[in-house]
């Protein structure tokens, strides 16, 4: 008697079903619900944990693609815009150079508060980035 009881644990413990990932538990079908077998459910659960780790990668390489792109555009943001500041410094000292000396004084008033404004967008723009 001990033997069989035995006998019938173990082939119990093989004959564990289980329900797939994607099963639905509706009582008011009149289908029953597929189970699965332990290597089937094992089978199918490999297969998820594949595809997610197949995601991860592909979602990976997309986001070095982008940070490699954002970085590429900051660096090209911040040398368009030292040239526009420097193009704009040279464009007023050109200009105050053939005034008098009151003229001078307030062009470089002006031009240290253009440089101070551009300076600001500058830092915007690179902040903008940085997000």
């Amino acid at each position: 008697h001990d033997g069989m009881s035995t006998g019938s644990i173990a082939t119990g413990a093989t004959d564990k079903r289980y329900p797939s990932e994607d099963a639905i538990f509706d009582l008011r079908s009149e289908r029953p619900m597929r189970l699965l077998s332990a290597d089937e459910r094992i089978a199918e659960l490999s297969s998820l944990i594949d595809e997610q780790k197949s995601e991860n990668h592909r979602l990976t390489l997309e986001l070095e693609d982008v940070t490699a792109e954002k970085e590429s555009l900051q660096c090209l943001l911040r040398e368009r815009l030292d040239h526009m500041v420097t193009k704009d410094v040279e464009s007023r000292i050109m200009q105050g150079s053939t005034g008098n000396a009151a003229l001078q004084a307030s062009f470089f008033a002006q031009l240290e508060q253009r440089n101070k404004q551009l300076m600001q967008q500058r830092e915007a723009l690179v902040h903008m980035l940085d997000r």
